[in-house]
């Protein structure tokens, strides 16, 4: 009996010995790639279990390819990644590479993001870009979507990140803050902000893509692929099922196919 469990004992050793060396040789063997995310919970989160971590990692592992994430300001994000500093960007709108023409975009969406209004004003029901202009209204530098559509004679302010921005918005600094909707609900709450709500509808709903530099092109239809694989094995819905489950309703992505 003693020698069976010496056995078993060894075997379980050498077992574990052979996992941890070749997961050590997929590590040093498999190029990591380095994207910056600008998201937050429920889709990025620090142990790695938001919507987009868990479907991008996936499609990268799919792909031959480790995903490492790092988190700089928006606007120097796109400057470092069209400058070939980092990798990419893990997540922007469409047509990103017109103005940075280093950037390529995966063409199968990752996520949708919807970009909507808060306030503390309870008297504000109606959500356009022109209905916000009379407004001093506050967004995060960079995001471009956002730059791009409020009318010129708005009065903004920008941040660096989204606790200034619900901040600056809890103090009364600006009016409306401009952000996405289920980040915004997440961090408002993490942050003990109660008095702020949502102009419904949303400003804008925008399918967001994965970009590379343009040094890595060959890997784009091999991400595009897995991404669409998780998508038909449904993985996607079980992921984003699982990163909202602190919402109710779930968002209608949760169910796509």
């Amino acid at each position: 009996m003693q020698k069976m469990n010496l056995r078993w004992y060894a075997a379980i050793a050498a077992s574990l010995s052979l996992s941890l060396i070749s997961s050590a040789l997929y590590a040093e063997t498999t190029p990591t790639l380095v994207l910056n995310d600008a998201n937050s919970a429920p889709f990025t989160n620090e142990a790695g279990t938001g919507l987009v971590d868990v479907v991008a990692r996936e499609a990268f592992r799919r792909a031959g390819l480790q995903l490492k994430l790092i988190r700089l300001p928006a606007e120097r994000a796109l400057l470092n990644a069209n400058a070939g500093i980092d990798d990419g960007e893990v997540s922007r709108i469409a047509g990103m590479e017109k103005a940075y023409p280093n950037l390529m975009p995966v063409p199968e969406k990752l996520v949708d993001h919807h970009f909507v209004a808060f306030t503390r004003n309870a008297k504000l029901k109606h959500a356009t870009w022109d209905s916000v202009a009379p407004f001093s209204v506050g967004y995060i530098r960079g995001y471009k979507i956002i730059e791009n559509s409020l009318p010129p004679e708005t009065r903004t302010t920008t941040t660096t990140d989204a606790e200034q921005l619900l901040t600056m918005l809890d103090k009364g600094r600006v009016d409306i803050a401009i952000y996405r909707r289920w980040e915004g609900i997440a961090l408002a709450k993490k942050m003990g902000i109660e008095n702020i709500h949502i102009i419904e509808p949303s400003l804008a709903e925008k399918e967001i893509f994965i970009y590379l530099h343009k040094r890595h092109a060959d890997k784009v239809p091999k991400i595009a692929a897995a991404l669409r694989d998780i998508r038909a094995e449904g993985m996607f819905a079980r992921a984003c099922r699982e990163a909202f489950s602190a919402f109710k309703p779930l968002p209608a992505q949760c169910d796509a196919r």
